[in-house]
């Protein structure tokens, strides 16, 4: 899955316009989003306890990048999403709105620099230059033993999973910074504090968007934006189901989550619309497990 998502909020002062990855301050004056989805004004209360606006956002069916757009969408922020597929955009923004979630999208590979540009150059234009939430939910695995692993293999997973969390957050600081009252929320995994067989490299790259978060949460408290991550264990989705399919494998797991079984996306995605909330406003610099 390679992802990632822009918000955009409504404040007080704002007019009715539509903006990427958004939720409202007030009725009136749109606020940013920062995630890789968009949206507009709306009358529902938003993530931050007021009407929302702009959402972007690059999901899968039936992933977590999924999940937080629905999770977000449904507070009443306006998204727009992307993914590598159009074809996968296209069917998940249908089903989005006629389900009543006002969601557009588009086709973007975050891991090619020069479709970053292009996604930039759109939430800036749907956004009005201002974004409020970045979701980078960039991410894939190879799993094999670490000797069988080939250069192209390790670069891959490095600059998928690290660099192009890395590079969305230095195309979008401009952006953030004008929010005045941003967040940025990665995707980390549970592979990143313990030994969960995931294999050697996506575990480093997991580990590295952990300071990832840390210091550019304390880099840029000043700008007014949050930086938070969450690290989710095995969730149903279709990457999980690949080695939950083993049935050993699949018991040693559940004998291992004291709840006694896999977590489900929108588990993933309520605590992820969470840590963009007003409610954590004094949170940031965190990697929360989700286990």
């Amino acid at each position: 899955m390679r992802s990632a998502q822009i918000f955009r909020l409504c404040s007080s002062r704002a007019t009715p316009a539509v903006s990427v990855s958004s939720t409202d301050r007030s009725a009136q004056q749109p606020m940013r989003p920062l995630f890789l989805q968009s949206s507009s004004s709306c009358t529902s209360q938003g993530v931050h306890g007021q009407p929302s606006h702009r959402i972007c956002s690059c999901p899968r069916p039936m992933n977590r990048s999924r999940a937080i757009v629905e999770a977000l969408a449904s507070h009443g922020a306006r998204v727009h999403t992307c993914a590598r597929t159009e074809a996968d955009v296209d069917a998940c923004v249908a089903e989005w709105r006629a389900r009543g979630l006002d969601v557009t999208g588009s086709a973007c590979d975050v891991s090619s620099r020069a479709s970053r540009a292009d996604l930039v150059a759109r939430a800036s234009d749907l956004f009005r230059g201002e974004v409020d939430i970045l979701v980078s939910n960039v991410g894939f695995n190879t799993r094999k033993p670490t000797v069988d692993f080939t250069p192209e293999e390790y670069r891959a997973l490095m600059d998928v999973n690290l660099e192009s969390s890395f590079a969305l957050c230095q195309l979008f600081h401009p952006l953030l910074v004008k929010s005045g009252d941003a967040c940025v929320l990665f995707n980390s995994s549970v592979a990143s504090l313990v030994s969960m067989q995931s294999g050697v490299v996506y575990a480093m790259t997991k580990a590295a968007v952990n300071m990832l978060t840390k210091y550019l949460a304390c880099e840029w408290a000043k700008d007014g934006i949050r930086v938070n991550a969450v690290a989710p264990w095995y969730i149903n989705t279709p990457l999980a189901a690949q080695v939950l399919a083993d049935p050993t494998y699949a018991k040693a797991v559940i004998d291992a989550t004291p709840a006694g079984r896999v977590g489900e996306p929108e588990e993933v995605g309520h605590v992820g619309a969470f840590l963009c909330s007003r409610a954590a406003s004094y949170v940031t610099g965190q990697v929360l497990a989700i286990d």
